[in-house]
């Protein structure tokens, strides 16, 4: 229970670091925006999507490389974070020289270039702090990376603020963003330091050639869910319009905030999962079967009740007028079950050495889903976006999951959402017979029913639930 409770407690870390520090970035931009206006803001976003598109140049995928490494075999850390360092720092610095040159020769305003060169250095140290963060994560200390992450909002948000109140300039303003990043990496350099020792800075090339032709699937898997995350937005857009966007665009806000602690679930479990790939492949297996489980039971009844929720949560956040996004968030719920096995199942290809596999496996959901999405947009509008998501979603599940059963062990996920599938769908129905009486009466019927048809076939047994209960509880166990 000791392995299921370090990654519960690993995810709330990451998850905490994260949500807090998006709250402050947050609240940062609406002072921004409110006092320098749309242009200004516009600026901001375009310099923010330029810098995040060129740090796939740099970044090279070798922050899952480090991860997995440095899990496995932590005398490795000095070696992977010097030289990665060191790589990493020369390519971002020529990158970032580049973007001076060409925008030296562009058109632009004198302060649009200042502006995407200061966002530009903030990608740079961020992605520099990002092999930190990796280090802490192979370790298991994800209090660190989680620190760091609400250290640099915060900074941006009082020294920012500072800078737009007492200041009145929009650039001073935004310098803070490459000085907030570059503070995070000097507090983090230290924390690793006084942890682990200082990174091995003896550059060894063949080591780093190594490094940079192991990662290259990591990197086409990265342009691959960037591409996959990005490209519905943009046909729906070009298709349909910009309302049709932001009908949908108000669901799936949404829906990523419910998916960021399955992203963060995943990193927790990636560096246990690759520890017992070489150390315990039996406790690899038998990790993969317990976290499928848990995901199972947690996110099979969520995603019902976000379904059945889904028009008051749009009501109360963005307002009646976006009441059709709704439909959007009750198809994109669906997907919330295939997103969480899917990282399960990837972490596992991950550490069995199999990254090429899960590119290829990628490559052509991929395709399917640029193909699927003009197709249901053109029918469906922005619902067609929906379902082109959870098919994708889908589809992902089921070839992982095939190769997986075919090459490795088998993982008996399907048999275990068969009952909660069911009980799902009952639970629908019930819903829509019931939908005109009030929610307060409704959701507790549905809840019952979902429970009773749940237990009653041993769907989900107890010990499921005291497997959760022991992992949730503070009590201390010391077995696996």
């Amino acid at each position: 229970m000791e392995t299921g409770k370090r990654i519960i407690k690993n995810t709330a870390f990451l998850t905490g670091g994260k949500i807090l520090g998006d709250f402050l970035v947050f609240f940062f931009l609406a002072y921004f925006g409110r006092i320098f206006g749309l242009e200004i803001l516009g600026k901001y976003a375009f310099a923010m999507s330029i810098g995040g598109i060129l740090t796939v140049v740099y970044s090279l995928g070798f922050n899952t490389l480090t991860t997995r490494e440095v899990s496995r075999d932590r005398s490795q850390n000095a070696k992977y974070l010097g030289n990665l360092l060191i790589t990493r720092g020369v390519l971002s610095l020529i990158v970032w020289g580049l973007v001076g040159i060409v925008l030296w020769f562009t058109p632009l305003s004198f302060d649009t270039k200042i502006i995407i060169l200061l966002i530009t250095g903030y990608h740079v140290f961020y992605k520099l702090t990002g092999l930190l963060r990796c280090a802490f994560i192979a370790h298991q200390e994800m209090q660190y990376p989680a620190f760091l992450e609400f250290f640099h909002r915060l900074i941006i948000l009082s020294l920012g603020g500072a800078c737009i109140f007492f200041l009145k300039n929009p650039v001073m303003t935004l310098a803070v963003y490459p000085l907030s990043t570059l503070m995070m990496f000097l507090v983090g350099f230290f924390v690793f330091h006084k942890k682990y020792g200082l990174p091995d800075f003896d550059f060894d090339s063949s080591f780093v050639k190594k490094c940079i032709i192991e990662s290259i699937p990591f990197l086409f898997i990265m342009v691959l869910t960037q591409f996959y995350d990005r490209i519905g937005i943009v046909i729906l857009t070009l298709l349909k319009g910009e309302a049709a966007s932001g009908t949908f665009a108000a669901g799936d806000r949404l829906f990523v905030v419910v998916t960021t602690t399955m992203t963060m679930f995943s990193a927790s479990l990636f560096p246990v999962m690759s520890q017992y790939s070489v150390q315990a492949k039996e406790k690899l297996i038998k990790l993969s079967i317990q976290t499928s489980r848990i995901l199972i039971v947690l996110l099979l009844p969520l995603s019902l009740l976000i379904y059945i929720l889904s028009p008051e949560v749009i009501a109360i956040t963005f307002g009646e007028k976006f009441s059709d996004s709704a439909a959007v968030l009750q198809t994109l719920t669906w997907a919330l079950i295939f997103i969480g096995l899917n990282s399960i199942l990837s972490n596992f290809l991950i550490v069995k050495d199999r990254q090429n596999v899960l590119l290829k496996i990628r490559t052509v959901i991929y395709g399917l889903h640029l193909l699927t999405s003009f197709a249901l947009i053109w029918r469906f509008d922005y619902q067609g976006l929906a379902c082109a998501r959870l098919l994708s979603e889908v589809l992902l599940f089921i070839a992982t999951l095939f190769c997986i059963q075919r090459s490795f062990e088998k993982i008996p996920v399907l048999r275990m959402m068969l009952v909660p599938s069911f009980a799902c769908c009952v639970g629908i129905l019930i819903y829509q017979q019931m939908e005109a009486w009030p929610l307060w009466f409704v959701l507790p019927c549905v809840v019952a029913v979902y429970l009773v048809l749940l237990f009653f076939p041993r769907g989900i047994e107890i010990n499921d639930l005291l497997y959760l209960k022991q992992i949730f509880s503070t009590r201390t166990d010391t077995s696996d």
